[in-house]
């Protein structure tokens, strides 16, 4: 049987906490937009997609082996930030500092990750935290002001690593944890 998923890094709920509290004293109408809940608020290290449901104890026991190699990462939040798709603003996001070590450790799990079949990821790995889905255009103008907002000195430790399961239903996806590591 296969199910839908992905590779996160975890934060903190005090990181969390703080961001949103931004956030929200930056947007005024922060109540009537349909933000990610907390549940979902995370850095995905590698999307995986369809997974035979056979094959993830052998993946996370993978993942498990190379995360013996490093220590908790000392990560920070910088600004948020938009993607766009033809020029639109699709999804804001909260981006973290470069770290080499994180992206090291992403890379190890994208090989690692090639040796079950997934494709190898084309684009450099930006760590950030997906904030809010932009679906209609006309709350942009609600939150354009967070585009590149710094943010104050957030730092914290990234060490617990969760292969969630990600679930499609009508009103959105949902997030279900399968397996979690301490590093």
């Amino acid at each position: 049987m296969m199910i839908r998923t992905f590779i996160s890094l975890e934060i903190p709920r005090a990181i969390i906490d703080e961001i949103i509290s931004i956030r929200n004293n930056l947007v005024p109408a922060y109540e009537r937009i349909k933000w990610e809940s907390i549940e979902k608020l995370h850095v995905t290290l590698k999307f995986l997609g369809e997974t035979e449901q056979e094959n993830i104890e052998k993946i996370f026991t993978s993942i498990k082996q190379l995360s013996t190699k490093y220590q908790k990462f000392d990560l920070q939040l910088d600004h948020f930030g938009f993607f766009k798709s033809n020029g639109v603003k699709r999804i804001l996001w909260a981006g973290l500092k470069e770290n080499f070590e994180l992206e090291n450790f992403v890379k190890e799990i994208d090989i690692l990750c090639s040796e079950f079949g997934f494709e190898m990821e084309k684009r450099k790995f930006k760590p950030h935290i997906t904030m809010l889905r932009i679906k209609n255009e006309s709350i942009i103008k609600e939150v354009d002001l967070l585009d590149n907002y710094r943010l104050p000195e957030l730092k914290f430790i990234g060490n617990k690593i969760t292969m969630f399961q990600s679930i499609l239903t009508k009103g959105g996806s949902i997030y279900k944890p399968i397996k979690s590591l301490l590093l």
